[in-house]
Formats: C-alpha cells, structure tokens, sequence
C-alpha cells in the first residue's frame, strides 16, 4: 500500500519535468515556535518535509544536526511533541507530506505498534529510520505495521552497499528511496563524482522507484548537476545554518533559488 499524498506528489513532479526538494529540520530547534514559524514559511516551496525528533545520541548526524539535536533536549521537546506539532501544521492547512525521522532506540521505546499509531493519527505521512534494518525482527514488524497504516518506510541505501543488499532494501520501497551520497555523517559539503553516478546506475538497475538523494547538498549549483540522476534531492544542515546567519526567511529565499525545472 503506497502513501497516496506522496505518490501523487512524485508523480506531479514527474509530469511538470521538475526536481523534488524534501527540507529536513529538527523539532523544537531553536524552540517549537520557531519549528512552526518554519514550517508555515518554507512548505510552499518544498514537496516533503523530514521532522527529524531530537535523539541524544544520532548516529548519522554532524555537528551542526547534533547541536541542535541537543539544544532542543534541553528544551525539553518529546517525542510527543512532534505528532502534536504535524496535527497542529495538518489543521493550519499544510498539506506538505511529513516523514518523521528518528532512530530505532525512540521508537522500540514507545513500542512499535504505538508509535505508528500515534505518527499515523498525527498526519505523517512516514519515516526515516537510519538505524532499523529490514530484515530484524523490529525492523520486519515497524515496516508491516506502517504499510497497513498507509505509511512510507523510506530504506536508505548506502555506497558502501551490495548489489545483493540494494536488491533486498529496494524491495521495501513503494514511493521513494533515500539515497546517501557519501559514507559519513551529515553536514559536510559532498563533492559529486563519478563514483556517485555509478552508485546511482547501480541502483537503477535493481529499481525503478524514485531516488532522493542526500547528505551534503548545500548550494544550487549542486542540485543542478543532479537533475536526471535522481528525482528528489534531500537539504538538511545547509538550510540549518543558513536559519542561524540570515532566520527563516533567509531559508525561504535559498529554497526559492533552487533549480527545479529540469
């Protein structure tokens, strides 16, 4: 059962010949108003949004995530607050798809079948979870439980994977794949090679389903040189600093330059 929100989506991007943009942030950094202030700003100019819940320890995460992973800890943000946050963005009028993203340590502490019910009545629309592989017992039951629920389950595919691995992760996947750039962490600027086109051919060759590509796209000069190598490119920590040295309408202008049409 595929996200009906979100699969629409990717088909209109396909259909208008444009380039998807899916803008990650972290809820309650600096503070939960200015997440919502945030959100009402750039949603018009974005297809999917990535509400990451503050985790202490992100595996995945460079030093501009994890700072405001922690600043928001401090805060006292909880994962309850993050479903509160989609429904009140959901009755304000967004309509913009939420995946919420999280490691597997939050949600096998809330319990599986209760974090997808609580992400399910929120109006998410589904998750990213770097560190819940497929094929585990959790991994198995997280991924049943969403698809029922109508929720993506974005798998993420990494350089440092087989043919063999891609082949069984690309399974999983009914709207979108989440692509990784580069072995690491987030944050740093990612030089595109030809290694990079070669990962995505490789990909290519076990799915058709559409590819975001992430970890370390900060300019729009880079998201030009990926238009028709992959549908969607995914901008975290890029449009994080630019929050901190210019505010959200600084975010809402480097979202506007950004190249779509392909």
């Amino acid at each position: 059962m595929t996200n009906s929100l979100l699969s629409s989506i990717l088909q209109k991007l396909k259909r208008e010949k444009k380039m998807g943009v899916m803008a990650h942030t972290v809820v309650g950094y600096p503070t939960l108003s200015h997440t919502k202030e945030i959100l009402k700003i750039i949603s018009p100019y974005v297809d999917i949004i990535e509400l990451q819940i503050p985790f202490s320890d992100p595996i995945a995460d460079g030093p501009h995530l994890l700072k405001a992973s922690q600043n928001a800890l401090e805060n006292g943000v909880q994962v309850q607050d993050v479903f509160h946050l989609i429904e009140e963005m959901r009755l304000f009028g967004i309509r913009t798809p939420f995946l919420i993203m999280t490691y597997a340590n939050i949600v096998i502490a809330k319990g599986i079948p209760s974090f997808v019910t609580m992400a399910k009545k929120s109006g998410a629309d589904g998750f990213i979870i770097p560190d819940l592989p497929f094929d585990t017992p959790e991994g198995e039951e997280f991924f049943t439980l969403s698809k029922r629920e109508g929720l993506c389950v974005l798998p993420l595919l990494a350089p440092t994977s087989s043919d063999e691995r891609l082949q069984f992760l690309a399974q999983y996947a009914e709207d979108l794949l989440y692509v990784v750039a580069r072995t690491g962490i987030t944050g740093s600027k990612t030089e595109f090679s030809e290694e990079l086109d070669i990962f995505i051919k490789k990909i290519r060759r076990v799915t058709d389903t559409p590819l975001a590509l992430g970890f370390g796209i900060q300019t729009p000069e880079q998201v030009h040189t990926l238009h028709g190598k992959v549908e969607m490119v995914i901008i975290g920590t890029a449009l994080l600093k630019i929050f901190e040295e210019k505010g959200v309408f600084g975010m809402e202008e480097f979202l506007k330059s950004i190249p779509r049409s392909l």
